[in-house]
């Protein structure tokens, strides 16, 4: 049996013994490494126990850091919940990620794999509730992870399922789930709506809500504004939109389709709408991507009908 190779890799932060390198980057230096015992090593945020022994229902990496082509540090798996400081102050992580020049990027508070033996649910059992400030906004709610501008700025937080709050937006309070995202000002960029919530938006108003939506992260959401806190982007499953093309009646509406998860009910598949600063609106219904003139499109109600096939 041969036994593993393993080195000191340095860190602008100093030195990390006993190193198995388990990718490298084109030009040779270490990408993805993992330590087989323990050891505190030098971060930007201070020394932190590095994940050694994932034998643990809910931990599998099989990595424990990875680092920039330049040495800087890129992430980092903890072996237990840690406090560590952030730019919204001192706050537990199980894992963390780095800008290429040091700043923090990301936090997770907890980093379980789910599986058959470990689900959301118990995760969820772990969380806690933290007291955050959201760019002027107290909140208080059970959240899975933060994103932070290289500047230090909050850019996302990402909040876990069943968590609804009421968040300040360009249109007054809104009641969200999952997460919301800001711009480096301080602007709100985009917000996951809790339920339907009527926007205004160059055809009118129009029922926001995305029925798929998934608290996997915070940085991407289905409401989205412009930093002057116009409406830009949303996902609807309210209605139908219909124009005219080359003498022709054109139409596009959310879709039925079966649930890719279980494939035993129907879902409805909202539609994905960009309001363009050249007055078009381009339409997503997953299938296709279409592109008509705001002015010219009329908006009419959808409704899902029941699956009467056999067997639905």
């Amino acid at each position: 049996m041969t036994s593993l190779q393993l080195e000191t890799v340095l860190t602008p932060y100093g030195p990390v013994s006993d190193v198995h390198v388990l990718t490298r980057w084109p030009g040779g230096t270490p990408q993805d490494c993992r330590l087989l015992e323990e050891n505190s090593v030098p971060t930007p945020q201070g020394r932190l126990v590095a994940l050694y022994d994932p034998e643990d229902v809910r931990r599998s990496s099989g990595k424990s850091f990875s680092l920039y082509p330049n040495g800087m540090w890129r992430s980092l798996e903890l072996q237990s919940q840690t406090t560590v400081n952030t730019p919204l102050g001192d706050m537990p992580a199980e894992w963390l990620a780095w800008h290429e020049k040091g700043s923090l990027k990301r936090i997770l508070l907890r980093k379980g794999k789910l599986s058959g033996y470990w689900t959301e649910q118990d995760e969820r059992r772990l969380a806690t509730e933290l007291s955050l400030n959201l760019h002027g906004q107290s909140v208080n709610a059970k959240v899975q992870g933060l994103r932070f501008h290289a500047s230090g700025m909050l850019e996302s937080v990402t909040f876990w399922p069943g968590e609804n709050l009421r968040i300040a937006t360009p249109l007054g309070p809104l009641p969200v789930r999952f997460g919301c995202a800001f711009y480096e000002n301080g602007n709100l960029r985009s917000c996951e709506p809790a339920r339907p919530v009527h926007v205004p938006t160059p055809l009118g108003d129009l029922a926001a809500y995305d029925s798929t939506a998934s608290a996997i992260c915070g940085d991407v959401n289905s409401l989205c504004f412009d930093e002057k806190g116009t409406v830009y982007g949303l996902a609807t499953v309210a209605c139908t939109l219909r124009w005219q093309a080359d003498g022709r009646q054109q139409s596009i509406a959310p879709r039925m389709e079966k649930d890719q998860l279980t494939m035993l009910r129907t879902v409805v598949v909202p539609l994905r709408l960009t309001f363009m600063s050249d007055g078009l609106v381009q339409m997503d219904d997953g299938q296709q991507v279409l592109l008509a003139p705001a002015r010219e499109i009329s908006v009419g109600p959808f409704v899902a009908l029941p699956d009467m096939r056999p067997g639905n």
